[in-house]
């Protein structure tokens, strides 16, 4: 399990800390905002996981070009931070209130 802290910008109050959680995680990839091809592929966001900017992209051509002995039940998510762009393989991604603690999540 891997959690990310995060804040969301602008209107949420320093006390408002948040976490993702990243379930059997197997990939990840970051990329900053400046570098990112806009042109190659439309994300349609939708709804936020507990206000954290994370899509589904399912079973992506990115998920698919590794392979796929440990990743039947993965799935790609793309998070949004301020200015960079996480891609995750993994099982599933929650959210929960407050900075993350060991043991606050389930395995």
């Amino acid at each position: 399990m891997i959690a990310l802290d995060y804040l969301n910008p602008d209107w949420a109050a320093e006390d408002d800390m948040r976490h993702l959680i990243l379930h059997k995680a197997q990939v990840h990839q970051v990329t900053p905002e400046e570098v990112h091809d806009y042109s190659r592929e439309i994300v349609s966001w939708g709804p936020a996981i507990d206000q954290a900017a994370v899509v589904d992209l399912g079973k992506s051509d990115w998920l698919l070009s590794f392979a796929q002995r440990h990743l039947a039940r993965c799935r790609h998510f793309r998070i949004m931070f301020y200015d960079e762009y996480v891609d995750v393989i993994c099982e599933s991604i929650t959210a929960a209130h407050g900075a993350y603690a060991p043991g606050c999540g389930t395995q």
